[in-house]
């Protein structure tokens, strides 16, 4: 996998171990599927530990002690309980104690403590458009009600970012041809308007440029014909 010189010097730890360490996980991930790069990222929904899963939370405070930040604003998805109600909800206490460990570390590493899917129903497409993006891809495994409910309101989403390419692909790891094909269709979509919105921008620039021309010569006329100057 291709790595800036920015992202080797996180993975060999020169930015410390915390760093290294989340780093050299994302590159092996990557790897495992042929990706060939990083991206760049502006948000993150946190899949939060959850005691039911046996060393979910033990790996987190491991990985607490090393002083971890969050680099970019980040939700937190659900734990196994209500952090308030887990006694209505008859969960055992000792389940409730192991799973409350959790926040103290999160909210050192600077996790917003939301512990709900519903931030996903809310994701910042919207800033993602602002910011310039050319496509929009929600990608979810199947069955996911959050993904499902995600895509219910992408028409919604589009009319407010205007002609900006969105998908939602549901993921079953299967592979099939159909979503390779959609997939490949996305792509030239988001190509397309990437070279639309780029002609569109130069000849918005070359528009500006003609125009400050135009505004220069009728000043210069102006001045000629107020002091009677020649060309020269």
């Amino acid at each position: 996998m291709y790595l800036s010189k920015e992202e080797e010097k996180n993975l060999s730890g020169e930015e410390g171990e915390p760093v290294a360490e989340a780093i050299d996980y994302m590159v092996k991930f990557g790897e495992a599927f042929d990706a060939e790069r990083l991206l760049d990222i502006v948000y993150v929904h946190y899949p939060a530990e959850m005691a039911i899963y046996e060393g979910s939370v033990e790996d987190l405070m491991e990985y607490a002690e090393k002083r971890p930040k969050v680099s970019v604003p980040t939700t937190s998805s659900t734990l196994c309980m209500d952090l308030d109600q887990w006694k209505a909800m008859g969960v055992p206490e000792e389940l409730a104690i192991k799973q409350m460990e959790v926040v103290r570390p999160h909210k050192e590493m600077g996790v917003l403590g939301t512990y709900t899917c519903t931030k996903n129903l809310n994701p910042p497409f919207l800033d993602f458009a602002e910011k310039g993006v050319d496509g929009i891809l929600n990608v979810f495994c199947l069955n996911c009600m959050v993904g499902t409910s995600t895509a219910a309101v992408f028409p919604s989403i589009k009319e407010r970012t205007g002609a900006i390419p969105m998908m939602s692909l549901v993921f079953d790891g299967l592979g099939t041809t159909h979503a390779r094909n959609r997939t490949e269709a996305f792509v030239h979509r988001v190509k397309r308007y990437h070279r639309e919105r780029m002609e569109k921008r130069k000849d918005e620039t070359e528009g500006q440029e003609k125009g400050l021309m135009d505004r220069f010569r009728e000043t210069l006329e102006e001045l000629k014909s107020k002091y009677g100057q020649g060309d020269e």
